[in-house]
């Protein structure tokens, strides 16, 4: 299956088709990139097994309903540590 990023910002969707562009030589395989809300089930969520979570603003109650649409999730990386079951691993990163 493909890889596919979602962003609901227009300006972080473009920012992203930029850096897939730039990116695209040294990619091993195809990198789909839907500018929308995860929330509104988009096909490939019924397939995502390894998700990058960019929540760092987000509160737990809004990360909990993202993530529900989700259901085969085997690891999660976030940027803030979220409760619950999920195989999670929380990154780091400098600010």
């Amino acid at each position: 299956l493909p890889a596919v990023g979602v962003e609901l910002s227009p300006t972080r969707h473009q920012h992203a088709e930029i850096l897939r562009t730039l990116a695209q030589p040294f990619l091993r395989e195809e990198v789909e990139l839907v500018q929308g809300d995860l929330q509104e089930m988009h096909p490939f969520g019924k397939h995502a097994s390894v998700v990058l979570f960019a929540n760092k603003l987000f509160s737990e109650e809004f990360s909990a309903s993202a993530l529900r649409v989700l259901p085969r999730i085997r690891a999660l990386l976030t940027l803030k540590p979220l409760p619950g079951e999920l195989p999670t691993k929380t990154a780091e990163l400098p600010t």
